[in-house]
C-alpha cells in the first residue's frame, strides 16, 4: 500500500448524476461522503446562470434562485453529454454541454477542497462514473468536463460497478468475502431521478483471487425516474385543485393570481416534491403541500395522501416489473437465479417500489445508501487503481456491447458489424463489394447503434484502390474492441 496524505492529495470518486450528484474520498480504511455547503451530502445537479455576474450558481442555490427567474435555470445537463456541439441558451448567452458539465464538476472540486488550506489541495486518484448505456462521445465529454473543472486525468467505472464494489467493501468489513467462493449472480436496481437501469452480470473470485465480472444482460427505461413521478403529482394536484384554472370561472380555486406562470409551477413543484420524500421514505399516510406563494393565505394546505400516490405510480410500477420480467428472460434467468439485489437510487427508496423488490426477492436486497453508494464504489476503484487499497486481487470487468458498432453503407443506411449485447473482447468481420465502376479510394464511416452524427466514433480513408468493374472489388472490414 502507498503512503498517501489523504487530507491533501485524496483519492476522489464522483458519482455525477442526470438530477444529483455527490462526491466521495478515500481516508485510507473506506470511502467518506463530503457533507456539502448545502448541509448535505447531495448536490443538485442543477446551474443557475446570472446574466449580470456572467457566471453559474450550483446546486441548492442555482434552485432558490431559478425560483424567481427559471428561464436561467439548467438542468438535465447529463442527458446533453451525446453532442458536445448543442449549444444550449440561457438568458443573452450559449454553452456547451461540456462546459456547463464542468461547472458541477468544478463545484464538487472545491467542496472537496474546501477543508484543505489553500494551495494544498492536489486531488490524485479521481474516478468519475458514467451510466452503463453512455456512448463513447459522452465517457470522452465527461473526460473532457472533468479536465476544465481541474480534477485532472480521470478514471471512468460504470454505475453498477462501483455500486458492486461498495457493497463488496461491506462484506469484507463484515465478515470477508468467503461467500464469493462460488461465483454470484448480481441484479443492480438504479431508479434515479430520469431513468431506470438495470444491469445482471456475474462475479467470479479466481485463484489468484482476481475479481472477475462479467456483465450478463442491461435493461431499463429512459424515461422512468424520480421526475417522472414528480411530474405525475404536480399533474395531478392542479387538476384536482383546478390551480391552473382562472378565478374568474368560479371553480373551487385557491390559487393566488389570476395566471399560472413558470415560476409559479417550480413553487408547486418544489411543494409536490418535499409531499413526495415525505410519503415515500418516512412512516406518513398524509403529507401537506405548503407553497403560501401559490394559496391564498387564508386557505389551508393541500394534502396529499400516500394512498393517492400509490395508485399514481401504480401503471409505473406496473412498467418497472415488466422491464425487470424482460431483463431476466432475455438473460436466460429467473428470480432464484440471482444472489444478490441492490438497489441505487434516490427514487429506489419510495415505499411503493421498495416494497414491491422486497416482497418479489425477499432478504437478497441490500442498499442501505442508494443514494451514495455509487460515489463511494468510486473512490473504492480509484484506491486500487493507486495501490492503496485492494479487496485481495485485481478488479477485471468484461463488459458486453450495449451498443451495436458497424458502417454507413450505400442509400445513407447503417450495418451492424459487432451485434449489441457481444461479450468483451470481440472481433467481428464482413466483407462488402461496391456496386460502383473504377473507384479508386473510399472513405468508411464507423458508427455506434445508428448513424446520428453524435454515434461517430471513427473514419476510414481508403485510397489507391484498383479500378475494377462493380462487383469485383471486395474490401474487407475487420471491427475489433477490447476491455
Amino acid at each position: 500500500m502507498s503512503q498517501r496524505d489523504h487530507m491533501h492529495n485524496p483519492i476522489l470518486g464522483i458519482d455525477f448524476g442526470t438530477t444529483k450528484s455527490c462526491i466521495a474520498k478515500w481516508d485510507g480504511s473506506g470511502p467518506s461522503i463530503y457533507t456539502l455547503s448545502n448541509g448535505q451530502p447531495i448536490l443538485p445537479t442543477v446551474l443557475y446562470y446570472d446574466d449580470k455576474k456572467d457566471s453559474f450558481l450550483v446546486g441548492t442555490e442555482a434552485i432558490q434562485e431559478g425560483n424567481r427567474n427559471p428561464d436561467n435555470l439548467i438542468d438535465k445537463i447529463k442527458k446533453s453529454l451525446e453532442d458536445s456541439s448543442e449549444k444550449i441558451k440561457v438568458g443573452n448567452r450559449e454553452f456547451g454541454p461540456i462546459i456547463l458539465v464542468k461547472e458541477i464538476l468544478a463545484e464538487l472540486r472545491a467542496e472537496a477542497k474546501k477543508i484543505v488550506p489553500a494551495n494544498k489541495f492536489k486531488p490524485q486518484g479521481v474516478v468519475v462514473t458514467v451510466p452503463y448505456y453512455f456512448k463513447e462521445q459522452q465517457r470522452k465529454n465527461t473526460d473532457a468536463a472533468a479536465r476544465l473543472a481541474g480534477l485532472g486525468s480521470i478514471k471512468i467505472i460504470l454505475e453498477p460497478i462501483a455500486a458492486a464494489l461498495s457493497h463488496l467493501l461491506k462484506m469484507k468489513n463484515e465478515g470477508g468475502l468467503e461467500a464469493l467462493d462460488k461465483p454470484k449472480k448480481f441484479l443492480v436496481f438504479d431508479l434515479g431521478g430520469l431513468t431506470l437501469d438495470i444491469t445482471l452480470f456475474e462475479l467470479r473470485v479466481n485463484r489468484d483471487k482476481n475479481l472477475n465480472f462479467e456483465v450478463i444482460n442491461t435493461g431499463g427505461d429512459k424515461t422512468i425516474g424520480g421526475q417522472y413521478f414528480d411530474e405525475l403529482i404536480i399533474e395531478y394536484i392542479k387538476q384536482r385543485e383546478n390551480l391552473a384554472a382562472p378565478r374568474a370561472e368560479g371553480r373551487r380555486n385557491r390559487f393566488r393570481r389570476e395566471t399560472y406562470s413558470k415560476r409559479d409551477e417550480y413553487y408547486l413543484r418544489e411543494a409536490c416534491i418535499k409531499a413526495k420524500e415525505s410519503l415515500g421514505s418516512a412512516r406518513r399516510t398524509t403529507a401537506y403541500l405548503s407553497a403560501p406563494y401559490l394559496f391564498d393565505e387564508e386557505g389551508p394546505t393541500l394534502e396529499f395522501t400516500l394512498q393517492e400516490m400509490n395508485e399514481l405510480l401504480s401503471p409505473a410500477l406496473d412498467r418497472i416489473k415488466g422491464i425487470l420480467d424482460d431483463t431476466l428472460r432475455n438473460s436466460k434467468l429467473t428470480d432464484d437465479d440471482i444472489d444478490i439485489i441492490l438497489k441505487v437510487g434516490g427514487s429506489s427508496k419510495l415505499k411503493l417500489i421498495s416494497s414491491y423488490l422486497t416482497e418479489r426477492f425477499g432478504d437478497k436486497i441490500y442498499g442501505d445508501d442508494p443514494g451514495t453508494s455509487v460515489a463511494k464504489g468510486a473512490a473504492i476503484y480509484g484506491a486500487i487503481l493507486e495501490k492503496d487499497f485492494d479487496l485481495g486481487g485485481q478488479i477485471i470487468i468484461k463488459e458486453r456491447t450495449i451498443h451495436s458498432i458497424g458502417v454507413e453503407i450505400e442509400n445513407g443506411q447503417y450495418f451492424p458489424i459487432i451485434p449489441s449485447n457481444s461479450t468483451l473482447p470481440t472481433k467481428h468481420t464482413t466483407t462488402f463489394t461496391p456496386d460502383v465502376d473504377g473507384i479508386n479510394s473510399l472513405t468508411i464511416n464507423f458508427f455506434q447503434e445508428s448513424l446520428d452524427k453524435n454515434s461517430k466514433i471513427a473514419v476510414c480513408k481508403l485510397s489507391g484502390l484498383p479500378k475494377l468493374t462493380a462487383g469485383e472489388l471486395s474490401i474487407e472490414i475487420t471491427i475489433m474492441v477490447e476491455i
